[in-house]
Parts: C-alpha cells; sequence; structure tokens
C-alpha cells in the first residue's frame, strides 16, 4: 500500500522534499569544466582545507568548501613574507549566466569556476610568482593560492540565492551561494590562527607560520581575482594592522601591498557610450556611462551578489547619492584604494581590448580600435603613479605612489605564469628590458620608478617575441 505513495514521492521536485530551490548539481547534473582557467595537478603548492565548522560561510557556488593549495617559505629570512592569491575567472551575473558557466557554455569558463569538486586533490602545479624559478624574486616566501570557485569577483554574500534560468527548455529555479567575501574572511582568519598545516609530496609535515607576525604580505590576484584585491584589500589591511599595533620593535611595521593583474583595464568614464551595448540590448542611444555603472552596481553587486566594495567608497559615495561610482573598478583604484597598489596591464589584452572595442565604444566621436585603445591605455597606466587629486589620500611611505607595469605582449593574465611573467618584457628608450616581478620587487623595496610601460607601437603586433 506504500509503494505508490513512495513513487510519488520520487517523482517529486528536490525543492519539494527539501523544502527550497535545488541547488546546481541537483537541479542540473553534474557540471562541466571550462575550457580556461584550470588548475593542473602538481606539487608546487599543497592543498589544505578551510574548516567547514569554523567557517560555516565559505562556500563555493555548489555548496562545496573552497580549498586553499599553500607551500612554507624555504629559508629563513623569507619566513614572515607572504604572497596570498585570488585567482581569477570571470564571473557570473545572473541565474542564466551562472547556468550557462555550469552547463560549460561560457565561452572560456565552466563549472570549475563555481565548485571545488573540479580542484586537484593533492596538490597544484603553479609558475610566475609562485612558482619555484629562480627568477622569481618571490619563490623562497609563503605561498597561498586561493582557489575560485564563487565566480562573485570575490564579493559576494549572498547566501542560498534563489534565481531562474532555461534548462533545456524549461524555466528552472535553483539556489547558488555568491560567497566571495565571506570565502577571503576565512582564508585570512585561517593564515591568521598559525594552525594551517599539509603534507609535503614527501610525507613531511609542515605548519605555516602565523599571518600576524609577517614583515611583508603581497595581496594579489589575476583578473577576476585582481577585482577581488580591490574589494578586499583595505578592509583587510585594517585587520592585518590592527592585530600588530600592540607589538614593540622595529620589526613589527607591516609592508603591505595590492598587486592587480589584468584588473585595470582601459577607463570607461571618458569614452563615449552611446549607441554601445555597455548598458544592455535596451535602448542603446540613450546608454551613459553613469547607466552603465549603475547596472552594474544596483543590479549585479547588490541585488544579485549583495556584495561588498571598497567600504570608503560606498560610505562616501552613498552620503552624495552616488554609490554606483564604487562599480567603476579603475575609479576605485585611483580615488578610494588607499593600500599601496602595482597593476600590471597589457596594452594589448587580448580579452580586455577585444571586450571593449566588441561594446563599440569611441572617444571623442572616434571607434576605439586596437591603435586607440593602446595608446590610451598607456596614457592612463603611465598617469597612475601622478595622480594627486584622489578622493581620499594615500598613507605615507615609500609606497604612496602607486606603480604600474605595461607590456605589449596580448596576454590577459600573467601572475601565475612563467612565459608571460619572465617573457613579456617593457623595453626601455635607453634599452633595458624589464620584466614584472624585478619591477614589483624593486618598488616593494623603494627602488622603481612610479611607471614601467611601454611606448605603443602600432605596427608592432600584440606578441613580446617580436619585441627588439
Amino acid at each position: 500500500m506504500f509503494r505508490p505513495l513512495l513513487f510519488a514521492l520520487l517523482l517529486l521536485p528536490v525543492q519539494a522534499l527539501h523544502g527550497a530551490a535545488p541547488t546546481l548539481p541537483e537541479a542540473f547534473g553534474p557540471g562541466i569544466a571550462g575550457a580556461a582557467g584550470g588548475v593542473a595537478r602538481g606539487s608546487d603548492l599543497l592543498r589544505v582545507e578551510l574548516p567547514s565548522e569554523r567557517y560555516p560561510d565559505a562556500l563555493c557556488a555548489d555548496g562545496t568548501v573552497p580549498p586553499i593549495f599553500v607551500r612554507s617559505a624555504s629559508v629563513s629570512a623569507s619566513r614572515n613574507k607572504w604572497v596570498v592569491f585570488l585567482q581569477g575567472g570571470g564571473s557570473c551575473n545572473s541565474g542564466e549566466d551562472c547556468h550557462a558557466r555550469w552547463r560549460g557554455r561560457d565561452g572560456n569558463f565552466g563549472a570549475d569556476k563555481l565548485s571545488a569538486r573540479f580542484a586537484p586533490t593533492g596538490g597544484m602545479a603553479t609558475g610566475g610568482i609562485g612558482g619555484r624559478d629562480p627568477r622569481n624574486p618571490f619563490a623562497t616566501w609563503n605561498q597561498v593560492f586561493v582557489y575560485y570557485c564563487s565566480s562573485d569577483g570575490w564579493s559576494g554574500r549572498a547566501r542560498d540565492q534563489v534565481v531562474e534560468a532555461n534548462h533545456q527548455g524549461v524555466p528552472t529555479t535553483y539556489r547558488l551561494h555568491l560567497m566571495g567575501a565571506h570565502i577571503v574572511d576565512a582564508v585570512f582568519d585561517f593564515l591568521r590562527s598559525g594552525s594551517v598545516s599539509y603534507n609535503e609530496a614527501n610525507g613531511v609535515r609542515r605548519t605555516l607560520p602565523d599571518l600576524d607576525q609577517a614583515d611583508t604580505l603581497l595581496f594579489a590576484g589575476s583578473s577576476a581575482g585582481g577585482n577581488g584585491v580591490r574589494a578586499n584589500a583595505d578592509r583587510i589591511g585594517e585587520q592585518l594592522h590592527a592585530a600588530r599595533l600592540g607589538c614593540p620593535g622595529p620589526s613589527c611595521p607591516l609592508t603591505y601591498a595590492a598587486v592587480l593583474d589584468a584588473s585595470y583595464g582601459l577607463s570607461t568614464r571618458e569614452l563615449d557610450h552611446a549607441n554601445t551595448s555597455a548598458c544592455g540590448v535596451e535602448d542603446p542611444a540613450n546608454c551613459s556611462y553613469e547607466r552603465s555603472m549603475r547596472f552594474r552596481w544596483e543590479e549585479t553587486q547588490i541585488n544579485f551578489r549583495r556584495g561588498l566594495a571598497d567600504e570608503s567608497c560606498v560610505r562616501i559615495h552613498e552620503a552624495r547619492g552616488d554609490a554606483w561610482r564604487c562599480a567603476d573598478d579603475g575609479y576605485v583604484i585611483e580615488n578610494h584604494l588607499t593600500t599601496p597598489v602595482f597593476a600590471r596591464a597589457d596594452l594589448q589584452d587580448r580579452l580586455v581590448m577585444g571586450n571593449t572595442i566588441e561594446t563599440g565604444f569611441s572617444f571623442m566621436g572616434v571607434p576605439i580600435d586596437r591603435a586607440l585603445y593602446g595608446s590610451l591605455h598607456e596614457l592612463q597606466l603611465r598617469r597612475l603613479p601622478l595622480l594627486t587629486q584622489t578622493e581620499e589620500p594615500r598613507p605615507p611611505g615609500p609606497l604612496a605612489r602607486p606603480a604600474s607595469f605595461g607590456p605589449q605582449c596580448g596576454a590577459h593574465e600573467a601572475l601565475q605564469h612563467n612565459e608571460p611573467m619572465f617573457n613579456d618584457l617593457v623595453v626601455l628608450p635607453d634599452g633595458r628590458r624589464l620584466a614584472m616581478l624585478n619591477v614589483l620587487a624593486d618598488w616593494l623595496a623603494g627602488r622603481s620608478p612610479g611607471a614601467v610601460v611601454q611606448s605603443f607601437n602600432v605596427s608592432q603586433p600584440p606578441n613580446c617575441t617580436s619585441q627588439p
């Protein structure tokens, strides 16, 4: 007599059984990894699990727990020096977007940016700033790679966000977590506990030093990871500096800086928005800078992600009634980020430049093309260290002025890859050929010029192997 009832229960949707909308895997089945942004198995950095009982809000979009990959300092002189890196991988900004990403139809990225199930179980291979290459001046430092699985630019605070997507022709309600900001909080709290341990490939048990004892910390990220650094850097910096207030002696001051890779593209503030797709497909003739930023701020950041932005930016502009300005990445970097900033941006970044051109922007009536993009972006990167009229004064010190590095090579992300880190060079008029990591190390030591930017040459193809 119970079989008909049992059969009927099996046919009920998951949301009816659990009283909530189904999760991504429950609604759409196993996700499909994307073609870009994957993490390769290796032993350069070793996997550590965030303790879920301690950090219940540190969740990937599908409810799995994000891992971190770490390596402790290899020499005693680097014991208190750190690189904490946020992985990039774009974002999804609606139920339809995230569904497409889960199903591998994002174009570049897939379900591996929404779930920890695709992360290597033991360790990962890496290069660039996180690698062991002797050319890397940070190779001996404590290294932390934070796996990206929230697809919210590391800024979300939305648990069980209920959304809808068209799945195989059927409108389907599902839920996901957009908890990137909570993941960042959990990672830094965990690193400050002095209890982060891992097994090396040879089985030796290691424990990372307590982050509160750090004397130098680079908070770095590429693309969406750089956006996450921008959104969280000042807040995290205040916590780290506050923890050191009672520490006497010359070793206590913390050198703390934000390294933004592929996160400072050509500003759109001075570009023409009319008749572009920057405001969506409706009424493009009346698109404007304000309308495009309002949409990003109100619909994506506030309504969808319930996200955070640079706190002082929000506080200042909410009082003025124009908090939407805090959706402009470049505006925040130039005016509100008080953490010392080092920004790397390629003058011919194929992804960012391509998106800018495809959107249909123009400048003073001239459509943006490769030549105009490169020229304007060079000027912007050279101007960054010279900005003095900003919304918030930068703290004094050797890193008070931002620094920029701008090759003309065509690469998007660079920080975690050997090829662009060591071969994408800026060739100066005096013939010197400078790589980013060396310029970053010099800037950190107070020795570097503010802007190391390639003189843009439209006749040079975006490929650094062709540089003189």
